[in-house]
């Protein structure tokens, strides 16, 4: 703490400027100055790992030689901000996986829509299950799993719905669609790495288990699709997700 605030109180007094950001997982702060040339150089005083980080607001595309011994070759500030921009960039957030995961739930329910009424039920292939069967399933997981998430309850796998129409099937299906869009809303961007004992069986990270919904999802669907084509009837596009 006291060399800390002397290089504080030394970077005061030369005029010295500060720069952090992160390298291979570990915390940096350098001091340097800027010297007004052709060159645009900025020379190092000091190059630290124990600082946190702040990331550097710097657009210029000034060079500095590093004399510490840390670094040894020009590092140029808007290149390592870009850098660390996009580490911390994400692929997608929480809202973009519910979108798509709803998207293949929208999906499946036109597969429920296009089976006859008595085939859904009956009509299977190699001793398969029948597709009312398969999503009875995917209904006892998505909502009732997002529930005991957020909850932060230990349920057990409930398949105990038990319709006798294609009607009854599809009405559950919209009403599991709002619990999920309400329980998934809930989940916070860290809580997503937390590890959870779904259904008092599955212990995986959360984010780990919500891929598996979608992953068990289109496996079924999969079967769906199946069984229509030996049903002679054309199943939907699987790319068109929208309600």
């Amino acid at each position: 703490m006291i060399q800390m605030l002397g290089r504080l109180i030394l970077g005061r007094i030369l005029g010295l400027r500060s720069f952090k950001f992160y390298s291979k997982g570990r915390k940096f702060l350098i001091y340097y100055k800027y010297k007004k040339s052709q060159r645009k150089t900025l020379r190092l005083f000091y190059c630290s790992n124990r600082i946190p980080p702040r990331l550097c607001e710097k657009n210029k595309l000034f060079k500095i030689l590093l004399t510490n011994s840390c670094h040894n070759s020009l590092i140029n500030l808007y290149q390592i901000k870009q850098t660390i921009m996009n580490a911390n960039a994400k692929v997608l957030d929480s809202q973009q996986l519910l979108i798509h995961w709803q998207g293949h739930r929208n999906l499946t329910r036109r597969v429920i829509e296009a089976f006859p009424e008595k085939d859904l039920f009956e009509f299977s292939i190699g001793g398969m299950r029948p597709f009312a069967k398969l999503a009875l399933e995917l209904l006892a997981i998505g909502g009732p799993a997002l529930k005991s998430i957020v909850e932060g309850t230990i349920n057990e796998f409930d398949e105990s719905f038990n319709p006798t129409t294609k009607a009854e099937i599809l009405a559950k299906w919209d009403e599991e669609t709002e619990t999920i869009n309400e329980y998934f809303s809930q989940i916070s961007e860290e809580r997503f790495q937390e590890m959870f004992n779904l259904f008092g069986q599955y212990e995986f990270p959360i984010y780990q288990n919500i891929l598996y919904f979608v992953d068990n999802e289109i496996h079924h669907r999969g079967q769906g699709y199946v069984y229509l084509r030996a049903l002679g009837i054309e199943p939907p596009f699987f790319w068109e997700r929208q309600r």
